[in-house]
């Protein structure tokens, strides 16, 4: 009977930090695609305000990064990570075209790290 109860606590420890996480995660996936939207809009404004908010995105993916680290690949924090310095860096040259595709490139990312992190069967096997 011992053994039952510890095996229930487990998976309910389990079970609370999945759900945890995914509210975490989802959360934080929420509010980078809005500062994407922010900046795919930006563009009607010449893109006045988009080294702004590039800097706003860049500092609210480290702010978080401590967390995001624990729970996603390395990798894909770190192809995220540089796909903002290139908007950066695209935005300071006036390469809008490049600039543009690397902003779709960075939010495809981002809905792919929030399906791959999601606890379903696909993802399990």
């Amino acid at each position: 009977m011992k053994k039952l109860v510890i095996s229930i606590l487990i998976i309910c420890l389990i079970a609370s930090f999945i759900i945890i996480n995914y509210f975490i995660l989802k959360r934080n996936i929420d509010t980078l695609e809005l500062m994407i939207d922010e900046l795919i809009n930006d563009r009607k404004n010449n893109y006045k305000n988009s080294y702004q908010l590039i800097d706003n995105l860049q500092h609210y993916w480290q702010k978080n990064s401590p967390y995001v680290k624990t729970v996603i690949r390395h990798n894909e924090w770190e192809d995220i990570y540089i796909s903002i310095v290139k908007l950066k860096t695209y935005l300071k040259t006036k390469a809008y075209d490049m600039y543009l595709t690397e902003l779709d490139e960075l939010k495809a990312d981002i809905d792919h790290l929030f399906e791959s992190e999601k606890f379903t069967i696909d993802n399990i096997f």
